[in-house]
């Protein structure tokens, strides 16, 4: 049977996870906003922050990983309002990865379309001065065709 130092360790890493997992929930959305409002250049700084983020989880991850492994079986020798308590947590964590994950996707799906959008417009850009080189040496060479020489 668990002790109670463990299970407040437990509990305490648990709602500290779900701590890190909302706040990077909320960095993905805000992610997904500036993407989609063309302010590419502040992800670094969300990047960053969330780099943050999962040093620590890693910490929290270190203290809290046998206690989690061991969750199965403390589970069964926990009075039910405690192990509920637990389980809801673990639980929210879930809910809070689920959509974390979602954001990161259309977060991911909306700078592929700003690239490939990008990409386009330097592949029409790069057409555009091919074309006017072409014209260009086109005029050089007709230049001296036309040229009255008897003058």
């Amino acid at each position: 049977m668990p002790t109670e130092e463990e299970l407040k360790g437990l509990e305490g890493h648990l709602a500290a996870e779900r701590e890190c997992y909302r706040r990077m929930r909320e960095l993905s959305e805000e992610q997904l906003r500036i993407v989609k409002d063309g302010q590419t250049a502040r992800l670094t700084e969300i990047v960053a922050r969330k780099q943050a983020i999962v040093s620590r989880l890693e910490e929290i991850s270190g203290a809290a990983g046998p206690l989690k492994a061991d969750w199965p079986r403390m589970r069964s020798h926990l009075a039910p309002e405690r192990r509920d308590r637990i389980q809801a947590i673990i639980d929210e964590s879930g809910e809070i990865l689920k959509a974390t994950l979602e954001a990161e996707e259309a977060a991911r799906k909306a700078l592929d379309a700003e690239m490939g959008g990008t990409a386009a417009e330097i592949a029409k850009l790069h057409s555009g001065k091919k074309m006017n080189k072409a014209y260009r040496q086109a005029r050089r060479e007709q230049d001296g065709r036309f040229t009255d020489k008897k003058s």
